[in-house]
């Protein structure tokens, strides 16, 4: 069988898509409500993403409001233990991860959702996302060891394949 290159290069841009289209991602909305979800809606109003919002059952009416009509998502799941099977067969974006769950997830402590959750990521074989925006920094006048501490615990979750991006780097899910 004789197939041209255009046809090859065809064949290649529709499997891509397909594959495309059934990839999506989820953005987790944790508690407490954080006032840079703001930030992060704008942003993601402007892309045209597979993505599906789980959202902490948690954070106020008025904010899950805000979160289900901000963008088109593909679906909206509670963020709850009896969800983290459905959850974790998608790569997933923390919106705001806190540092008890960054210190979890070094020592596989499944205690809180957010570290549950990471560890089920792990086993399916998914990209977990942290928001730079969200990430805790150092000022420079915390002592010597506790800044190696902190990046400690950010270096072993780096090397556990967990990247640490802006909302936009995550287009490939458009």
């Amino acid at each position: 069988m004789n197939i041209s290159k255009k046809e090859l290069e065809e064949i290649i841009k529709l499997i891509a898509k397909q594959i495309s289209e059934n990839r999506n991602i989820n953005f987790i909305f944790s508690k407490p409500w954080n006032n840079k979800y703001y930030i992060a809606l704008d942003s993601l109003k402007k892309l045209n993403l597979n993505a599906n919002a789980v959202i902490s059952r948690e954070l106020d009416e008025s904010h899950k409001l805000t979160i289900k009509n901000s963008c088109c998502w593909k679906e909206v799941i509670d963020f709850d233990e009896n969800k983290l099977d459905l959850i974790s067969k998608n790569d997933t974006f923390f919106l705001d991860i806190k540092m008890k769950n960054i210190v979890n997830i070094t020592m596989f402590n499944e205690d809180e959702l957010e570290s549950a959750l990471a560890m089920k990521l792990f086993e399916n074989g998914k990209n977990i996302y942290l928001w730079k925006e969200t990430v805790k920094t150092v000022t420079g006048k915390e002592p010597e060891k506790y800044i190696k501490k902190l990046l400690s615990y950010y270096e072993e979750i780096l090397s556990y394949g967990i990247n640490i991006v802006d909302i936009e780097e995550v287009r490939n899910y458009e």
